[in-house]
């Protein structure tokens, strides 16, 4: 049997699996035995910055916005053995927006395995922050090595958008300067831009040089309103509005900011939340408490 577990292959075979589809529901818009444009993360869009579209974040960003080919780093505020919610939902929403055009570029996600304390992916909650579930590509490895191994390989496979890796809390020195290092070169070598999840260690986070931003992520209370119909058990993620607390701890210009943004989940974008929470009354009563179960399939 051959070998799959290359991120390449596996982005290769979620390609093959999406033509598959196309012709199945009789799409005929394009050659489907042509390589699939969505596939191409790294070349399909011509520029090299993808900007939040919020001014009072995008000044602040040496290029006006996330740098595409380079390693970016988010940080919660859990202990490493929990995974970190507000974190989670940030990234994710990140992720998607970096997935190019309507979240059509393939993402791989290296995860830990799920404990007690936390599961792994959950599609219906990845939807509602803007990735495609079908255009995700998920690698659980248990040991950090092993996850850093496999992000190197998909930051160097122009297959690929965006791959994001869970790491522990930094601890420092240069076994982690080296770590990050390659994965900064993987990163432009391969054009995929990279998402380090990981929890914050305080005073060793001093190594900032080696990833081109660092934003830092908490919790963030959301509206408790109303909706318009409040009988309704619809759970849907129409009106879903998780609010985070985001601070631009890094970036290569040296300057920093602190935000708190607002996901809106139907329209695919970040905005700045309004200081007296006073949002749309049709945001629903899912919250950012109800986040945790909406990312992570607790096991």
């Amino acid at each position: 049997m051959p070998d799959l577990t290359s991120p390449c292959k596996l982005a290769a075979l979620s390609s093959l699996r999406n033509q598959v589809r196309a012709i199945e529901r009789g799409d005929t818009s394009r050659d489907v035995g042509a390589p699939d444009p969505h596939m191409s993360g790294a070349h399909t869009n011509d520029t090299r910055v993808q900007p939040f579209g919020l001014g009072e974040i995008d000044s602040l960003l040496p290029e006006g916005g996330l740098v595409r080919g380079r390693v970016h780093e988010v940080l919660g505020e859990s202990r490493s053995e929990v995974r970190d919610a507000a974190c989670f939902g940030f990234t994710a929403a990140l992720a998607g927006i970096l997935s190019d055009e309507g979240g059509a570029g393939t993402a791989l996600w290296c995860t830990r395995q799920a404990n007690v304390l936390g599961g792994g992916l959950y599609a219906r909650g990845l939807v509602g922050l803007g990735v495609d579930p079908g255009r995700l590509v998920e690698v659980v490895a248990p040991s950090a090595a092993e996850r850093l191994r496999v992000m190197e390989e998909a930051l160097r496979c122009s297959g690929l958008a965006v791959a994001i890796v869970e790491l522990d809390a930094t601890r420092g020195g240069e076994a982690e300067r080296i770590a990050l290092r390659r994965l900064r070169l993987a990163a432009e070598d391969g054009g995929v831009t990279g998402l380090i999840l990981r929890p914050r260690a305080g005073e060793a986070e001093r190594h900032a040089g080696a990833v081109e931003t660092r934003w830092m992520v908490s919790a963030a209370p959301s509206p408790n309103l109303l909706s318009s119909n409040p009988s309704s058990q619809d759970s849907s993620f129409q009106d879903w509005a998780p609010h985070w607390r985001v601070e631009l701890a890094h970036a290569r210009n040296g300057r920093r900011g602190a935000w708190t943004l607002a996901w809106r989940s139907e329209e695919r974008r970040f905005m700045i939340a309004d200081p007296g929470n006073k949002l749309p009354m049709s945001v629903s009563t899912i919250g950012n408490s109800g986040i945790r179960n909406l990312i992570s399939n607790v096991a």
